[in-house]
């Protein structure tokens, strides 16, 4: 299957989407279906963690980087997919950039939170589409970054139910990390060394 299929079948399928939405499904389908010129398991690709290593882990990601620029392997428990830069970057538009995927996990997210709030309540929510944007103005210190989301919700919701799924989206767990008082650290480990 060509990369460009899925693209296809999905726009096909979803003419009456807004772009927004329909550039976000282009972004999610872009960690399903890896491109044709760069197969999913290559020698260069580093080791899967073992199952007792990732399971150790917990909620976490190992992402790697050869000589390749810039396609990074990310794993995830068992799970595997390609970010990289668009050519425009010197990459090889291989995968999502790292802002998409930030993009995307904040977005399934909501729609995961969304799901299970609604399937607990017993409203009949049939689906739940969000497309999210990235934008930073200014530069250095003075640089404001906003993270914006556009929600949509199909089934036969009563008002006050689209107003409360629309604030428990903005409670999701990725949401309530990234929004709160989140402190990033490195730290280097000598090579060979076991990490974390």
């Amino acid at each position: 299957m060509k990369a460009t299929e899925p693209i296809a079948t999905i726009a096909a399928a979803y003419t009456t989407m807004s772009s927004a939405a329909l550039t976000m499904l282009y972004h999610w389908s872009a960690v399903r279906w890896i491109k044709e010129d760069r197969p999913v398991n290559t020698p260069q690709d580093p080791p899967a963690p073992d199952a007792a290593t990732a399971a150790e882990l917990g909620h976490s990601a190992i992402v790697s980087i050869d000589r390749d620029p810039y396609v990074s392997t990310v794993y995830a428990r068992d799970h595997r997919l390609v970010a990289d830069e668009p050519t425009s970057m010197g990459g090889g538009d291989t995968g999502p950039t790292p802002y998409e995927l930030l993009l995307a996990s904040i977005g399934a997210c909501k729609v995961i939170t969304l799901r299970m709030y609604a399937d607990r309540k017993g409203w009949p929510m049939e689906s739940a589409t969000i497309a999210l944007t990235h934008t930073r103005q200014g530069a250095g210190a003075e640089a404001r970054e906003t993270i914006a989301a556009e929600l949509e919700l199909t089934g036969p919701l009563s008002s006050e139910q689209r107003a409360r799924l629309s604030e428990i989206a903005d409670r999701c767990p990725v949401h309530r990390t990234l929004a709160g008082d989140l402190v990033l650290t490195t730290v280097l480990v000598e090579e060979g060394d076991a990490m974390a």
